[in-house]
């Protein structure tokens, strides 16, 4: 039994070099992932992009606040113009 075992481990390992072989005529590795090319370069984290958007928003509020004070709303002390 223990035999039988040790020949389906390595008959798996085996069928796993194979697959993950590098294939003829390729490099067995890519020193391009290492390097920052466009097309390999994952760009900004979902994460980034939400907090870019929020903060987009927020400025468009202020903006809009800002334009209903001067229109004759409500008066804050702390309202500033947005560059």
């Amino acid at each position: 039994m223990t035999a039988l075992l040790t020949l389906f481990a390595l008959v798996g390992f085996g069928l796993l070099a194979y697959y993950y072989a590098p294939k003829d005529g390729e490099p067995p590795w890519y020193p391009e992932r290492f390097r920052s090319f466009p097309r390999n370069d994952p760009g900004p984290s979902s994460y980034d992009l939400h907090r870019q958007l929020a903060d987009l928003a927020a400025l468009r509020a202020r903006e809009a606040s800002s334009a209903e004070t001067r229109r004759g709303g409500t008066e804050r002390s702390t309202d500033r113009e947005v560059a």
